[in-house]
């Protein structure tokens, strides 16, 4: 991942940045990561890409990081692909992938199956859980 790719959908030259032996961290981690993305409001308004794990004491490592025009599909695909180029026990031991249920993503998962297990953010969960019954959930109903 050292090199400069060109990314499919704006044809632009883009290079996602691994941490530091993301490699090895992953490879002495549990098999557990998550992956999600934000915007960013700068001079340039564009979205972070973050993939983190958890390490054998139980601490967050940042396993990789790109920064790309906008949180879709194509762009989604382009990241998980050259994490799992660059984390080669991704291809060849099972692992769980943990996001936010977001449709472009959950697509874009296909790239990590079949070792990759999707799973989703409890978080989130209870968030749209609470967000789709809120009313009867409320103390009038």
């Amino acid at each position: 991942m050292n090199a400069a790719v060109i990314h499919p959908a704006s044809n632009c030259t883009k290079r996602p940045l691994p941490s530091h032996n993301s490699a090895d961290t992953f490879r002495l981690s549990r098999r557990l990561f998550a992956v999600d993305g934000t915007f960013l409001k700068a001079q340039f308004v564009l979205t972070l890409l973050v993939a983190v794990g958890i390490d054998a004491n139980g601490e967050i490592v940042l396993l990789a990081w790109a920064v790309v025009e906008s949180e879709n599909g194509p762009a989604w695909e382009w990241f998980l692909q050259h994490l799992r180029w660059s984390i080669p026990s991704l291809a060849g031991e099972p692992a769980t992938v943990i996001s936010d249920r977001d449709k472009r993503l959950a697509e874009a998962q296909r790239v990590l199956r079949p070792l990759v297990v999707a799973a989703h953010c409890c978080y989130h969960l209870k968030g749209n859980f609470t967000n789709r019954f809120r009313r009867a959930l409320s103390p009038d109903f």
